[in-house]
């Protein structure tokens, strides 16, 4: 079989990959939470700030407590390596992703049940891809994609522990597995526990294997306590870190405070809202080939199924504990449920890849398909280059002309509320590397086109270039 049509449906997905993600890559603004983790990390890689005390602004959150380190730590080695870039951030999300996907790719193919044919890998990556957060994440830099990564690795590595017959690999494996999942927990705290429920879901998968599964989770739950004693003994302010992390951001989302959501079942509603997508474009697949006469309806892997579905639900449901939930908090379970809908469109895939691998023409005509979608991705990006996606009126301001601030300054508002416009305070930060206060007299001062004729600032202050901004103004104190 020629080698370029037995990778069409592979050339495939990338393309749609980056045509879902590209676009947005070069473009201005972005989602608030991924502003801050940027700037986070920024700071980080210009040595302000440390691992155990990550630095925001000098007025809000000098020491960010909100979530562990790690994330912004690895993402500060991107600022390090490809310098201060407002593009460093996008790519990061494209270049985790893609790493997200080839565990993916291992985690399908490690499940492969013994005599039983399974599409290829390509199959469930389509279904992640078009998932309409997988996107949204991964363009807005959510921590959720970094820790989603360790995530797939870890339960990629259980996996493999349980499969290996030799004792010494199988530990090997299993203590790889809980230190992916100890780095999970120090990106985004206590939800990336949820692979320690992959050796118990196994038994469902293979009863047999009760001591091999009962040693794999052992090893797994020995790793994670020896990991946490280790750092907490042999470093101060880790404890110091953790103690603040637990009190302001684990206890209070369990309380509801001070962010309560509307109901504690809004994660299922936003894992059913997630799943839809890749539902109908397996259903779309399966009518089409079914249409076709390519292949007839046949019972679905009901064991594997429900493998992925339990992995999946044990990544979701702890979070109806959480009185504080966002969207995007089930992102890390959204690769389970594109394999387990995978597994019900098996066949519907299957009957591609021979329609594909046996038939030329269909093979050439998915390849140069594949090759227009590409470049239109890659056309969008350039086309989108420097477009405003996200707080227009600040990038409108002071992203397409320059202004001349000195970094690390601690500026006044007027009026004070602005000091507490969180859009604002991150943008600032991620822009000018300065911080937001209410108190007047500070070198610099920022304030709307609604205050710029105030006498209150005019007889402290004279304007400072840009002079054409449409919201924004700049002043500088009177000499």
């Amino acid at each position: 079989m020629p080698h370029a049509r037995r990778h069409a449906l592979v050339f495939l997905v990338i393309s749609l990959y980056c045509l879902l993600v590209l676009p947005r890559m070069l473009s201005y603004g972005m989602f608030i939470d991924g502003v801050v983790y940027a700037s986070i990390a920024r700071n980080m890689a210009e040595n302000y700030g440390s691992f155990w005390q990550p630095y925001y602004t000098a007025t809000i959150y000098p020491t960010f407590y909100e979530h562990p380190p790690l994330g912004f730590w690895l993402q500060s080695w991107a600022y390090r390596l490809c310098g201060d870039s407002v593009y460093v951030e996008a790519w990061w999300g494209f270049c985790v992703g893609t790493l997200t996907v080839l565990v993916l790719v291992g985690i399908w193919r490690c499940l492969t049940p013994q005599g039983y044919a399974l599409a290829g890998a390509w199959f469930p990556i389509m279904l992640f891809i078009v998932t309409p957060m997988t996107s949204w994440a991964l363009a807005n830099n959510m921590l959720e994609n970094t820790m989603t990564f360790f995530i797939l690795l870890s339960v990629l590595l259980c996996l493999l522990s349980l499969k290996n017959p030799t004792i010494f690999f199988a530990c090997l494996y299993g203590i790889l597995s809980g230190l992916s999942m100890f780095g999970a927990i120090l990106i985004k705290g206590p939800v990336a526990l949820f692979p320690l429920a992959v050796p118990l879901i196994s038994m469902m998968h293979d009863a047999k294997k009760i001591i091999k599964v009962s040693t794999t989770a052992i090893i797994l739950l020995m790793t994670l306590m020896v990991s946490f004693v280790l750092m907490l003994s042999t470093n101060p302010a880790s404890v110091h870190f953790f103690k603040r992390y637990v009190s302001q951001q684990v206890l209070a989302s369990v309380t509801g405070a001070p962010e309560t959501s509307a109901s504690r079942f809004d994660v299922l509603a936003v894992v059913s809202r997630e799943s839809l997508v890749p539902l109908l474009v397996g259903g779309t697949l399966a009518a089409t080939i079914y249409r076709l006469r390519q292949t007839s309806i046949s019972s679905i892997h009901s064991r594997l199924f429900l493998y992925y579905l339990s992995i999946a639900l044990a990544g979701s449901l702890p979070i109806l504990v959480s009185a504080k939930q966002r969207r995007w908090y089930a992102f890390p379970s959204l690769p389970f449920y594109a394999m387990a809908i995978a597994v019900v469109f098996n066949d519907a895939a299957l009957a591609l890849e021979k329609l594909v691998y046996g038939n030329k023409s269909i093979g050439k005509n998915i390849i140069v398909f594949s090759s227009i979608i590409l470049c239109i991705a890659l056309s969008l990006m350039f086309v989108e280059k420097n477009a405003l996606s996200r707080h227009k009126d600040f990038h409108a301001d002071f992203s397409k002309q320059n202004a001349d601030i000195e970094g690390r300054k601690i500026i006044s508002v007027y009026p004070t509320h602005l000091a507490t416009n969180w859009t604002l305070v991150a943008n600032m930060q991620r822009k000018f590397r300065v911080s937001l206060s209410a108190h007047f007299g500070q070198e610099y001062l920022l304030t709307t086109t609604d205050y710029m004729d105030s006498e209150y600032i005019s007889s402290h202050y004279k304007r400072i270039p840009p002079f054409n901004t449409t919201k924004y103004v700049f002043f500088k104190l009177n000499d």
